[in-house]
């Protein structure tokens, strides 16, 4: 994808819409649901877990390849409006009402996921970020240089932020700590890195009660942008109409095979994290996102690839926002409804109820726990198959 290349994007007809960017984001919310919706927390394979630091399991490819389609979708819904030379308070006004919708859904979850009856609700300790936050910040940003800049100029942007924060990480000493130590894990008050150090003194007591750190923290939520302009730049690559697709999709192997050895390369010395979205992180990340949205786009944009398993995915990747919050909400649901009282006089949930009737009754427990979730998934599939039979989706 030559710079001249990339700023001569064609247009994708109106009535064509690429299946793969559906199956990729009802993949990653797939993914979000397996790893997040366990029946018991410290009862499942390791599979099932974020790298606890620095490394990558499995799961951490999840969020950066969401952030990633979300940058992949731009393109796509504000290339119509950008043609139709509407004003500034009219483009501006619509973005910025996504972003205060998301992120007040983002702290609608938050309420579901940490309130309930271990634990109960209150504003001055709820924790304030998560994933539909990080994704209202970095959308306006993204979407407004969209607007404004063409895609050399966005990826110009993009290299200037992985290498600002790589020196921000990398070089500045960290306040009452000295020298960053990239690979020491925050503890207690313990602030070995830059972000830990500026979050816990913006976020106060907002991180949650889980860690000594946030995982979706503002500073680390800077490299993030240059996640999604990645998507950005692959969603214009793939709108070049003159182009056939057999040769779109070529470019996103190569170049994600240029980021990925990129992204390998500068872990060596800059730590791959998910927990601080590193800048090798997101060039690794971004390598791999644009591998996989490759071979989604030949196999079924290309050589139109079916099969019904694909309805699962596409179910959920039509209606992202909604499976994201209809998951947490029943998440947050059955982890705090109680249905009677343990042998300790502690509470008894109805999550716990089921996963102890009817599954570890017969089981192992690290089966029990990922059999759940699956059980789960497929119920609530029932619902958005229904909502896609009927054409509803709901657009935030």
């Amino acid at each position: 994808m030559s710079d001249s290349a990339i700023e001569r994007a064609g247009r994708v007809p109106p009535q064509e819409r690429l299946l793969s960017l559906d199956l990729y984001r009802g993949l990653c919310v797939l993914g979000m649901m397996m790893v997040d919706w366990p029946a018991d927390w410290d009862a499942r394979f390791n599979l099932f877990n974020h790298a606890e630091w620095t490394g990558i399991t499995a799961p951490d490819f999840i969020f950066p390849g969401f952030m990633f389609i979300a940058g992949v979708a731009i393109p796509f819904a504000l290339q119509a409006k950008k043609a139709a030379d509407l004003s500034p308070r009219s483009l501006y006004g619509g973005i910025f009402r996504r972003s205060l919708l998301l992120f007040v859904l983002g702290y609608f979850l938050n309420v579901c996921w940490y309130s309930g009856p271990h634990g109960g609700f209150s504003v001055s300790t709820m924790r304030l970020m998560g994933v539909l936050q990080r994704y209202a910040l970095v959308y306006p940003v993204v979407a407004i240089a969209y607007l404004h800049l063409d895609v050399k100029r966005l990826l110009w942007g993009a290299a200037a932020l992985l290498l600002g924060y790589w020196a921000l990480m990398a070089l500045v000493p960290v306040p009452g700590f000295g020298k960053p130590d990239l690979m020491r894990l925050p503890q207690g008050l313990v602030t070995p890195n830059f972000a830990t150090w500026l979050d816990l003194k913006v976020l106060r007591g907002v991180i949650g009660p889980d860690s000594p750190y946030d995982p979706e923290g503002l500073v680390s939520t800077l490299p993030s942008i240059a996640t999604a302009i990645l998507g950005v730049a692959a969603g214009q690559w793939i709108r070049r109409a003159e182009l056939a697709k057999e040769e779109r999709a070529n470019g996103l192997f190569v170049w994600g095979v240029a980021l990925a050895v990129l992204g390998y390369l500068w872990g060596l010395s800059f730590p791959l994290s998910k927990k601080l979205w590193s800048s090798s992180f997101v060039l690794l990340m971004g390598g791999w996102s644009l591998l996989f949205l490759g071979a989604l786009f030949w196999a079924v944009d290309i050589k139109g690839k079916t099969s019904r398993l694909l309805a699962l995915p596409r179910w959920f990747g039509m209606n992202a926002v909604a499976a994201i919050v209809a998951f947490t909400a029943i998440e947050g649901f059955l982890s705090r409804l109680p249905v009677g009282h343990k042998a300790s006089g502690a509470a008894l949930v109805l999550k716990e109820c089921l996963n102890e009737r009817l599954l570890k009754s017969w089981m192992p427990d690290k089966h029990a726990s990922w059999v759940y979730s699956v059980a789960m998934i497929l119920l609530l599939s029932l619902f958005f198959r229904w909502l896609d039979r009927r054409k509803l989706y709901l657009r935030v």
